[in-house]
């Protein structure tokens, strides 16, 4: 049973013993992409990465074979030249979901739509009113305002646009923003996101002072941590007295303060 365990793991590293110093190769368990930003570069790589396998005596199924493509689903996101959404099939049964009777349907459809929480700019808010009928302390009671929830969700959803790569090259922003029971971060490149992140407030956290709450949002942007450790980015906000609060030396609150020192490696 320990060996089963473990398979898909020691599958991984041997795949990626074979395929991990060739240019413009992702691997993952058993799938191989191969890509380049020109044909040229992605034909030299396919080609090393066929003549790896073949002297490693792996085999491929040629049935389960895509080559020369320009948009590829994978692991449940569909990537292209342009940038990543959604996948389409994923989209289209989100879409055609009827509005939940209980609890167990409702967990159902938020799980489902969490994985593409990234493409949905307020993703917390827009769920607040759904996600408040799964607590234990609730009665179910399928009102207006869930409806409505439900409804801008599946929009948000369809009519999500794609998303750009992250480039390190390119200047970086963070754009944050704090509601009564949510915060919100995204991430922009040139006018382009790169990505959404939200998360609804603790019971403590919603009793903030709107000040701490924005400050908190700010530090919810270290959702973003690996684009953003070690590089030069702008934060913006839209309250102003942050802007004093970060930039001065002199003791803010005690909770204000320890975010201060923990925004310090930025």
């Amino acid at each position: 049973m320990f060996g089963v365990n473990v398979a898909p793991e020691m599958f991984q590293q041997a795949l990626g013993s074979i395929v991990h110093n060739i240019e413009g190769v992702t691997h993952y368990i058993d799938d191989i992409i191969v890509h380049g930003k020109t044909k040229s570069e992605h034909d030299a790589s396919l080609k090393k990465t066929l003549d790896r396998l073949q002297e490693k005596g792996a085999k491929l199924n040629k049935e389960k074979c895509i080559f020369g493509v320009q948009q590829l689903s994978f692991l449940g996101h569909t990537f292209g030249r342009n940038g990543i959404s959604p996948e389409p099939q994923k989209v289209k049964a989100i879409a055609k979901i009827a509005p939940p009777t209980s609890v167990s349907e409702l967990k159902s459809f938020l799980g489902m739509t969490q994985f593409d929480s990234r493409y949905i700019e307020g993703y917390a808010t827009i769920t607040e009113p759904l996600r408040t009928l799964t607590r234990k302390s609730e009665t179910w009671k399928w009102g207006k305002m869930q409806e409505n929830g439900f409804a801008e969700l599946k929009r948000k959803l369809t009519n999500v646009g794609v998303i750009a790569y992250f480039d390190p090259r390119k200047a970086t922003e963070i754009m944050v923003d704090a509601s009564p029971y949510a915060l919100g971060a995204m991430l922009i490149q040139e006018g382009r996101v790169v990505s959404y992140a939200s998360r609804s407030l603790t019971d403590v956290e919603s009793r903030y002072s709107q000040t701490e709450r924005e400050m908190l949002a700010v530090v919810f942007g270290e959702k973003f941590l690996i684009y953003l450790y070690g590089s030069t980015f702008t934060v913006i906000t839209d309250h102003k007295p942050l802007l004093g609060i970060i930039g001065s030396c002199k003791p803010a609150s005690v909770r204000i303060d320890r975010w201060r020192l923990r925004l310090m490696p930025y």
